[in-house]
């Protein structure tokens, strides 16, 4: 992906995504600006001093981790390690990260409050949202922890699974650094058509990564829903409760006198519904009682496995 980059200065940022553009272009705005990358190093301008930074080690982004961790070496010889992805990935490896407090952060983060709020009102508004920590790690544990990610990368017996061991030993004990929003604009004449294919009765699923509100807000502006529709919602920690909220769900659809129904639900109910033949088949009678389903917080793996059972649904 591209962006306009710095204009100021005349750059313009290539990345591998949207957001990781976005972000550079605005710590440009800010001071913090990206001048050079190469394969083991990075050089940016930090409020007008150049610094080259050495890149220790990279932890990729997947459809399991949904996170990215790099560990740098400063200038001045300081290792510190970054780490940006989803919430629900990253905020467990924050220290004094607490599931069950209000703000699913903790009294011992800091400004935990605010940064709850902030996350829920930028889903609530349709932004993506990514929460940012990091932590400053000894030189000689850099170059430690170096050797063991080495030595995972290049395994050839269970690769995935020693890289994941490795990288559990740097991404944990984090401190708490924010969050951030990127508006993540719909390209020209999509609400326009979603309207056509809804008004010739074609029902349309939306598949996508996002939080439940993010994806209901941009479900909402895209046209895919409206206020026309009675959306439900499906969430489940457990199998045992998935079970309970269908059956709930297809007695209230059932019931429902309007005739426009809506069906949001999120990855973890998900999980529980494909691994389970029979509440497959009962969701799948759901869904095609809906013009419209929204499935949020999925993977890439899921995503698939959505698209083959509304395959069977639709093309017996």
């Amino acid at each position: 992906a591209d962006s306009s980059g710095d204009k100021e200065h005349g750059m313009k940022f290539m990345a591998e995504s949207p957001d990781e553009s976005a972000l550079i272009a605005a710590a440009s705005q800010l001071g913090v600006e990206f001048l050079h990358r190469q394969m083991d190093e990075i050089s940016v301008r930090v409020l007008g001093e150049r610094k080259t930074w050495k890149i220790i080690a990279v932890i990729p982004f997947d459809s399991t981790r949904k996170r990215m961790t790099s560990l740098i070496q400063k200038d001045d010889g300081t290792c510190v390690l970054f780490c940006k992805g989803a919430d629900t990935t990253v905020l467990p490896l924050v220290k004094g990260f607490d599931p069950d407090s209000e703000n699913g952060l903790g009294s011992a983060v800091p400004h935990a409050d605010q940064a709850g709020a902030h996350l829920d009102r930028f889903s609530k508004i349709g932004l993506r949202t990514l929460v940012i920590a990091a932590k400053e790690v000894s030189a000689d544990d850099a170059t430690a922890w170096k050797g063991i990610w080495d030595e995972a990368r290049g395994s050839i017996v269970d690769r995935e699974g020693e890289m994941e061991s490795a990288a559990a030993q740097m991404e944990c004990e984090l401190n708490f650094v924010g969050v951030t929003a990127v508006e993540d604009k719909l390209q020209d004449g999509v609400p326009e058509t979603l309207r056509q294919l809804m008004r010739a009765e074609i029902k349309v699923w939306v598949l996508t990564g996002d939080k439940q509100e993010t994806a209901i807000n941009i479900g909402y502006s895209c046209g895919l829903l409206d206020e026309s529709q009675k959306v439900f919602i499906f969430n489940a920690s457990s199998e045992a409760q998935a079970a309970t909220e269908l059956d709930r769900l297809q007695l209230e659809v059932s019931k429902a006198g309007i005739s426009k129904k809506a069906l949001v639900v999120d990855g973890p109910t998900l999980a529980h519904i494909l691994d389970n033949p029979n509440l497959e088949g009962s969701f799948l009678e759901l869904c095609t009682s809906c013009v419209a389903v929204v499935c949020c917080r999925v993977s890439p793996l899921q995503k698939s496995q959505v698209c083959r059972i509304s395959y069977c649904i639709y093309w017996k």
